[in-house]
């Protein structure tokens, strides 16, 4: 029987020609050319813990930035985008991050707010009753809040924008909206759909996140080599039966190890709740 170093050894002659892997390495490109400013926006769309966020962080770590001070975050009206953006505006942020942020493909005033956002004028017109009552109070210099957005501002600010809706595809969009996305399309948007629904794919790609670029590495409290060895054999040994086949699941693994570590009992019940139910056919993994 195989070992866990020996099946990812085996599996690693695969690595370079994975298809996930091929699809994450352009869109790691296109989040670059938007921290160089080569680019004005970017979205990128998956299945849920495919490793989006650790993705984009990882490239703005590499760029020297904090992705949690570039703004990552998920407004879910309009004056919450608005004020998103009037705050990186004042912290002078290069990019901001949306992350399962879809109301903006679901409203028209988020959509029109967007268009023009992240145009050519850079202009954001807030125009709420909040904000006229807080440029009158600036006036009479008494009570004015510098984080309430002013009626219009200008943004000079990049987009990473970050989805679990597959939004390549205009039949997950109302009809009456169709026209707005097309218009944020046209503006450079351009989504990116990582398919992750081939599950050998999906087991090969994470393994190579861990072996080659130190997926756990990147956690808050970081397991040490021997937890990240029991977690990763855990894992391995269970491919077949477990509930999601992506690098969080993996995380969660080895987290759950490092966790309960000194809780064998609790550890392993932890850990059988990342597996389908009973009922529910194996994956087809080598």
């Amino acid at each position: 029987m195989k070992t866990t170093q020996d099946l990812v050894e085996d599996r690693k002659r695969f690595f370079g020609d994975n298809p996930i892997r091929r699809q994450m390495d352009l869109a790691r490109g296109a989040i670059r050319a938007v921290m160089r400013g080569d680019k004005k926006m970017q979205m990128l769309c998956s299945n849920p813990g495919i490793g989006k966020t650790w993705t984009v962080s990882k490239e703005f770590k590499k760029a020297g930035h904090d992705i949690r001070a570039l703004g990552n975050i998920a407004p879910q009206n309009v004056f919450a985008l608005c004020q998103t953006l009037w705050l990186a505006k004042l912290q002078e942020l290069p990019v901001v991050v949306l992350d399962d942020c879809d109301t903006l493909a679901r409203t028209e005033a988020a959509a029109n707010v967007f268009k023009m956002a992240f145009g050519p004028t850079g202009k954001v017109i807030t125009g709420t009753v909040a904000s006229f009552k807080n440029e009158a109070r600036k006036e009479l210099g008494k009570d004015f809040d510098a984080n309430i957005p002013p009626p219009f501002f200008y943004t000079k600010a990049n987009l990473v924008w970050l989805s679990n809706k597959n939004f390549t595809d205009e039949k997950i969009i109302d009809s009456e909206m169709v026209p707005h996305f097309r218009a944020m399309v046209s503006r450079g948007l351009d989504p990116i759909w990582i398919d992750s629904s081939n599950p050998q794919h999906m087991f090969d790609y994470t393994l190579w996140l861990d072996v080659e670029q130190r997926l756990l590495i990147h956690q808050n409290q970081a397991p040490n080599k021997q937890q990240h060895d029991a977690g990763l054999a855990w894992w391995v040994a269970n491919r077949h039966r477990l509930r999601e086949i992506s690098p969080r699941s993996l995380v969660d693994a080895v987290m759950r190890v490092k966790q309960f570590n000194g809780e064998p009992e609790t550890r392993d019940g932890m850990l059988k709740l990342l597996l389908k139910p009973a009922n529910e056919p194996d994956w087809q993994i080598v």
